[in-house]
């Protein structure tokens, strides 16, 4: 069979092919295939094909086509060689066309799907780092300091009260005590929502002081 223009020729098309195409049977006998052809068409399939009629072998393989009014459309193709015995001394392809393009276009919506849900994903991901850095800012800053200027007003009162009873010392202790414990409680939360390094060091350095901080908890 010739490969090469003018060759191959379509000696038969049913009427199938008119849906699929645009092209009446009559249209496309006598013409080669790539009439079918366009700007779209994966040379690289087209040169399996090529290498796969040249070696008598059977092969399917989707390409985009095009129609008679230059729409294109995704064909699955299957070729299978007819061997000179069965035909009386001459050899043919046997090719079996299939219009994908629905399949195509779902496969193409998932994907965008796919797509669009891990860019929400991401945004989601960004809205909620920002929201874990502000809530640990706010900790940090706001009520860390209320509970550091408590502590300080605290002691001041210790240190002014005039020949204090003992046992409002010891309360007031007890106080300085758990506001010592209040502070210390809001940075370990501040740091596990936004570790500070995570932005002065990076992501390593502050993972390993996780795993650290979690590795000495449970030795506690």
């Amino acid at each position: 069979i010739l490969l090469d223009e003018p060759g191959p020729r379509i000696i038969y098309v049913n009427e199938a092919i008119t849906p699929m195409t645009g092209y009446q049977p009559k249209e496309m006998l006598g013409r080669s295939p790539r009439m079918l052809q366009g700007p779209d068409t994966d040379r690289a399939a087209l040169d399996r094909i090529r290498k796969a009629l040249e070696n008598g072998d059977a092969i399917k393989e989707v390409v985009v086509n095009y129609c008679k009014d230059g729409q294109p459309f995704w064909n699955e193709v299957e070729i299978v060689p007819i061997p000179a015995t069965l035909t009386g001394g001459r050899a043919y392809f046997a090719s079996v066309q299939r219009d994908i393009t629905q399949a195509k276009q779902r496969e193409a919506d998932l994907h965008r799907s796919r797509e669009d849900l891990r860019r929400l994903s991401r945004a989601q991901e960004g809205m909620l780092e920002q929201e874990r850095r502000r809530i640990a800012r706010d900790l940090h800053d706001e009520l860390g300091q209320t509970l550091t200027a408590l502590k300080l007003s605290l002691g001041v009162a210790v240190n002014d009260l005039q020949e204090p009873l003992p046992e409002h010392v010891s309360r007031l202790q007890k106080l300085l005590g758990l506001v010592d414990g209040a502070v210390d409680k809001v940075s370990d939360i501040a740091a596990n929502l936004r570790p500070a390094m995570l932005d002065d060091l990076g992501f390593e350095a502050a993972a390993e002081w996780f795993l650290n901080e979690c590795a000495g908890r449970e030795k506690l």
